[in-house]
């Protein structure tokens, strides 16, 4: 079977482009540039032919756009793991225990996540602690309270946001 032809791209980012920027842009982390992730989608499709009709354009995009923000977020990941964080600036050479200044900063940040924990909803206190404390993934987080993994997800995210936002407040002047 010979290979479909290119899509007409105008038509295309057209009828598509504004579903495909909404779709990115609840899945996208603050500070992700939409722009860029539309324009590679649309590089991919005209860069690889399908080798097969295409049924549904949206549901391409959306599947080269996701298989992109799993792309980066691998990549992040990566790049956070192969950083080399000197300690020697921090700590005594010799001595390795905290300073006394960075375990009372360290007891009041635990003291300000235990106090976060506390104001969030029971259900969503218990999946963040299955998955974050215990180690379990979403999916078995969601099996053990009778939740979808999508809920549990959502739960471990609000409750990571609302953490962020308690100690970003600790650290203003």
């Amino acid at each position: 079977m010979p290979p479909e032809p290119k899509p007409d791209v105008e038509r295309l980012v057209q009828d598509e482009e504004p579903l495909l920027r909404a779709y990115l842009r609840r899945r996208l982390r603050v500070g992700d540039d939409v722009d860029d992730y539309v324009q590679e989608v649309y590089a991919r499709v005209l860069a690889t032919p399908p080798s097969r009709p295409v049924r549904s354009w949206q549901g391409m995009l959306r599947r080269i756009a996701a298989n992109l923000i799993i792309d980066g977020a691998r990549n992040a990941r990566r790049q956070a793991s192969s950083a080399q964080v000197r300690l020697d600036d921090d700590w005594e050479v010799g001595d390795d225990r905290p300073s006394a200044e960075a375990s009372v900063i360290a007891r009041e940040r635990l003291s300000k996540v235990i106090a976060t924990l506390e104001e969030a909803s029971p259900i969503a206190r218990s999946v963040f602690l299955l998955v974050r404390v215990e180690g379990l993934t979403h999916r078995e987080a969601a099996a053990r309270l009778g939740i979808e993994p999508k809920a549990a997800s959502r739960h471990v995210e609000r409750v990571l946001l609302l953490i962020s936002r308690r100690l970003a407040e600790t650290l203003r002047p």
